[in-house]
């Protein structure tokens, strides 16, 4: 297969309500969520952008969201606007525990037959796919487009419509911080690891 070049995405958020505050100001280790999500996306893609309003000091390009409030969706749909011809590797900023060597995973395992690849989680319906850190092939784009259309704007029942590259999980990489709760776990237990 003819590969298309994979482009790093960083899902800034939105209003951070459940943690009090904006999570991708957040410091760990002296340097913020954002700049972390950036830099780990920045080690296996030769492009990162942040997805959202421009409205944090940050040396990355932003590709600000077509239709405000669509969520992780309308970043991805305004990405694939932007560049068609791309993949795009998702990651969202209160993802702080993930490393390139997961990132790398992802790319590695591209098919051609396949419109994403993603790693599998267990939730309490049972195994989903993880949406906010995968790779989503210019193949995902009609579909994509399709569900900003008609307002269905969960990334993980889209990755469900889609031919997917399913990855075993790594639990302890794959962990959000949403909460002040979640965040004080997460400083608590050390941190990321090194990879």
């Amino acid at each position: 297969m003819s590969r298309v070049p994979v482009k790093g995405l960083v899902l800034r958020g939105g209003a951070s309500r459940r943690m009090g505050q904006d999570k991708a100001l957040l410091s760990l280790g002296g340097v913020t969520l954002l700049d972390r999500a950036a830099g780990v996306l920045g080690e296996v893609c030769d492009e990162v952008w942040i997805s959202g309003t421009r409205d944090a000091e940050t040396a990355w390009p932003y590709i600000v969201d077509l239709q405000p409030g669509l969520g992780p969706m309308g970043g991805l749909y305004a990405a694939q606007r932007f560049d068609p011809e791309a993949a795009w590797l998702l990651l969202a900023v209160d993802m702080p525990a993930v490393q390139r060597a997961t990132l790398t995973r992802l790319i590695d395992a591209r098919e051609g037959t396949c419109d994403a690849v993603a790693y599998r989680r267990k939730s309490n319906s049972g195994e989903l796919l993880e949406p906010c850190c995968a790779l989503y092939e210019p193949g995902s784009a009609p579909a994509v487009a399709e569900r900003v259309a008609s307002s269905d704007l969960s990334l993980t029942d889209l990755l469900a419509s889609l031919r997917v590259k399913r990855l075993a999980p790594n639990p302890a990489e794959l962990v959000n911080v949403n909460t002040p709760e979640a965040w004080a776990a997460f400083q608590s237990g050390g941190g990321p690891h090194s990879a």
